[in-house]
């Protein structure tokens, strides 16, 4: 039976009409530039029930970047009908619903510029922007650009930078987001305009009258993910990283059980470094047996040796430059990023969240150059300086992690990458070699965006 909240939100997005618009022009200039394609959707009832794609002959020179990026011509434009022969047309179809575009800033000012150039009232319908929707709805995107947002929901693409196309993708990436919202409880219509923290895709909110139902989506989670507890006021109580949250719920009942929390907000990550390095975040502020009780787990869970003791002499003997974490390190750590496509990057030598690099391979090449060359030298600027800077982790939890990445790396699922800092200085060629290797052959083990919370 539909959940009571859902039937509510899907009724509510059931009754707007939307018209998904993509113009394709000679170029950005409001006052003199022409459409010479647009392209139409409409979605009434959650579904797509009419199209409209019009060629349209600008009586004007088409610039050659321009033709060759949408594979319009002259020719291709020489029967084709002005646009005043057939913007009724146009006008008719939109009607009173709410207009969507990617990157609407752009498409539905220009559109009324030609409707200004006509003598004839603007829209003032309603507009969404699906570009915007999506950094609203997944957090840390490094691209929003139509054809890369179209992947990640497995939208088909057949031919980018034709107006037709690009509508259709527009139109079924805010299907999607709107069955998103259906999902997450949406109230009101505005919050389709000003998305809350609440929709957010990779994070979920449960209040303390919901603690099952949160074990529950935790039992159906298989990748990293870290749990927040929180108290009054928002005051967080204790985090806890976890790797297969499926495997590992007995865990979060026993901190559950341990702090008087009010809500718990479950997170999903790229990979268990990231969410480890979230619980030493504000490690500091827990209380004594609930860091014992997390630390027991995380030796007992994620190290090979189950005496926790033991890995921790063993944690504190002399490691490789390769895995060493702290001042002495030498080295980086790449991981899959939660957004396919990205990666992250971490100097072993300074740990912290705040110190990573999220990237784009090979697309960010340079910025990614310049970051790690930037943390060398700060680095050797401390050495010299022999700075008693905090490197990022904590005493307690330094034994745990540097022990994982000793056997995480040694293990046949490579899912990390130790990379030296002179590969980034002498060996630019084996970085790249490197990361192309880690791309092919290492497993990514979730399925987000489509696959969310």
């Amino acid at each position: 039976m539909e959940h009571i909240e859902h039937a509510y939100s899907k009724k509510l997005l059931q009754k707007l009409s939307f018209v998904a618009m993509d113009l394709e022009t000679t170029g950005g200039v409001h006052e003199s530039d022409q459409i010479i394609e647009i392209g139409l959707v409409k979605i009434e009832n959650l579904k797509i029930s009419r199209e409209l794609d019009y060629l349209v002959n600008p009586k004007s020179d088409i610039p050659k970047y321009v033709q060759r990026l949408t594979s319009i011509s002259p020719e291709t434009l020489k029967d084709s009908p002005t646009i005043e022969k057939i913007i009724h047309e146009i006008l008719d179809f939109i009607g009173d619903s709410i207009i969507v575009a990617h990157n609407i800033s752009f498409d539905l000012p220009f559109f009324n510029s030609v409707l200004k150039r006509l003598n004839l009232p603007l829209l003032t319908n309603r507009s969404l922007c699906t570009q915007l929707m999506g950094q609203y709805l997944i957090p840390n995107m490094l691209s929003s650009n139509l054809g890369y947002m179209g992947r990640l929901f497995n939208i088909p693409h057949k031919k980018a930078h034709r107006a037709l196309e690009d509508a259709k993708v527009c139109a079924h990436l805010l299907l999607n987001f709107l069955h998103i919202f259906i999902k997450k409880g949406i109230r009101k219509v505005n919050q389709l305009y000003y998305p809350q923290s609440k929709f957010e895709l990779n994070r979920a909110h449960f209040s303390k009258d919901e603690a099952s139902q949160c074990l529950g989506v935790l039992g159906e989670i298989h990748s990293a993910t870290i749990v927040y507890l929180k108290g009054e006021k928002g005051l967080e109580l204790a985090s806890i990283p976890l790797k297969d949250p499926s495997q590992e719920i007995e865990i979060v009942s026993s901190v559950m059980a341990q702090v008087p929390w009010k809500t718990i907000t479950v997170e999903l990550m790229g990979h268990f470094f990231e969410a480890f390095l979230h619980y030493n975040l504000n490690y500091n502020k827990f209380e004594s047996r609930v860091k014992e009780l997390i630390n027991l787990h995380l030796h007992g869970k994620h190290l090979k040796g189950k005496d926790k003791d033991k890995d921790k002499e063993r944690a504190l003997e002399p490691t490789s430059e390769k895995y060493h974490i702290g001042p002495g390190s030498e080295s980086f750590l790449i991981s899959h990023h939660l957004i396919p496509g990205q990666l992250t990057i971490y100097p072993l030598f300074h740990l912290g969240h705040n110190n990573a690099l999220i990237f784009h391979f090979p697309a960010h090449k340079k910025r990614l150059l310049y970051y790690a060359q930037g943390c060398i030298k700060r680095n050797d600027r401390r050495r010299r300086k022999k700075s008693s800077q905090d490197f990022g982790v904590h005493r307690d939890l330094f034994p745990f992690i540097e022990r994982y990445l000793v056997e995480e790396t040694a293990s046949r699922k490579k899912d990390l990458l130790i990379v030296h800092k002179n590969t980034f200085t002498k060996n630019q060629m084996k970085l790249f070699k490197s990361i192309k290797t880690f791309l092919k052959t290492a497993p990514k083990d979730n399925t987000y965006p489509l696959e969310h919370l």
